[in-house]
């Protein structure tokens, strides 16, 4: 049994639809001319789907060490987003100065398209499955806030990512 990606799985159903509300006939649409969402043709969408089914298979380590090609610790930075999103949400305190460090980037910024909301850090949870990719998330929404805390607060210096990581 062949597992298809969904857009291939769409396209069977409208051209069943198209053909059954004989809006089409079976010979009008040539299979190899098929194209699914970004341009790209059905064979390399499903080759796409099928390596997202073979990473979503793999264990965590396995995946962090495939995708660590490039030299750069996955694990390392995350661990570095974590802490410094504990700190920062350890007291109100901690969080007010985030704010304003927050603030403070946004005053100095030229672009007043970059601005920065006024968001708190996420912290993930280990019950939830998609905790970490929000903590990243909005760790690089908040990235410039982030550098500036970190060079300006002693506190989270040693958690400072570099621009390579």
């Amino acid at each position: 049994m062949t597992v298809r990606c969904l857009p291939h799985a769409i396209h069977l159903a409208v051209r069943d639809f198209l053909v059954t509300m004989k809006a089409a006939e079976e010979g009008d649409i040539d299979e190899n001319e098929v194209e699914v969402a970004g341009g790209l043709t059905e064979e390399i969408a499903e080759c796409i789907a099928v390596q997202d089914r073979r990473m979503a298979e793999m264990p965590d380590e396995e995946l962090l060490n495939e995708q660590n090609e490039d030299g750069i610790d996955v694990q390392a930075v995350v661990q570095k987003i974590r802490q410094i999103s504990k700190i920062s949400r350890s007291s109100p305190q901690r969080s007010e100065d985030f704010k304003k460090t927050i603030s403070i980037v946004n005053a100095v910024a030229n672009d007043t398209n970059i601005k920065l909301k006024l968001l708190n850090l996420i912290l993930d949870v280990v019950t939830h499955w998609n905790s970490t990719f929000f903590m990243v998330k909005r760790a690089q929404e908040l990235q410039s806030a982030i550098d500036e805390l970190c060079i300006q607060n002693d506190l989270y210096k040693k958690y400072k990512i570099s621009k390579n990581e």
